[in-house]
């Protein structure tokens, strides 16, 4: 069983390596509850270490989480600004 302290780290590491993860999976890979992420993230958020959103957690250091769709029109505007 992993001590929390050691989840918090994996936690802040997942959330600053994918700038998001949801708490399912969080709960998942770590073996614990959903209620024990949610508390955990609780915990980090307070100590200034990632932000909580709804379903999960992202990193303090993005600002703006884009869907894959919002992705692919930046994408497709900024090639359409670089041929003008």
């Amino acid at each position: 069983m992993m001590i929390a302290s050691e989840r918090f780290l994996r936690i802040v590491n997942t959330v600053n390596e994918r700038g998001f993860i949801s708490t399912k999976e969080l709960s998942e890979n770590l073996d614990v509850t959903e209620t024990t992420i949610r508390r955990d993230c609780e915990e980090l958020e307070k100590q200034g270490l990632l932000i909580r959103v709804h379903g999960g957690a992202k990193s303090i250091e993005q600002k703006t989480i884009l869907s894959n769709k919002d992705e692919k029109q930046m994408k497709e505007l900024l090639i359409i600004k670089r041929k003008i």
